[in-house]
């Protein structure tokens, strides 16, 4: 960081450049009586295109995984209605759509 003394001694009301060093400036300031203020300071962020990608990676996962939430809540009581089916060998899958899967997955061979 660079201090322009010039700068600072027109700020101040300071004639001349007789005071190079920050302790005489302060002390100058303090026996004129003028208040002490500190410069204005700025932060600032600057995020990279990989954080701004995994910014939105983290929100479609976030969106996924609601989703995944929402779905398994409301077929739960039909996949345990399919569950218990099974388990009793009483689940029937009519024989039109096992003929029509096994000859939709022939094709494909």
């Amino acid at each position: 960081m660079s201090i322009n003394f010039s700068a600072m001694n027109k700020l101040y009301g300071v004639q001349g450049s007789s005071f190079g060093s920050g302790t005489e400036v302060a002390a100058h300031r303090t026996a004129v009586g003028t208040p002490v203020q500190a410069p204005e300071k700025k932060d600032m962020i600057a995020i990279s295109p990989q954080g701004n990608l995994q910014h939105e990676v983290n929100k479609v996962s976030k969106s996924v995984l609601r989703d995944i939430e929402r779905l398994d809540s409301s077929n739960s009581a039909r996949i345990e209605k399919l569950r218990a089916q099974i388990e009793n060998h009483t689940y029937h899958v009519p024989t039109e759509l096992l003929a029509a899967a096994i000859l939709e997955k022939g094709e494909d061979f």
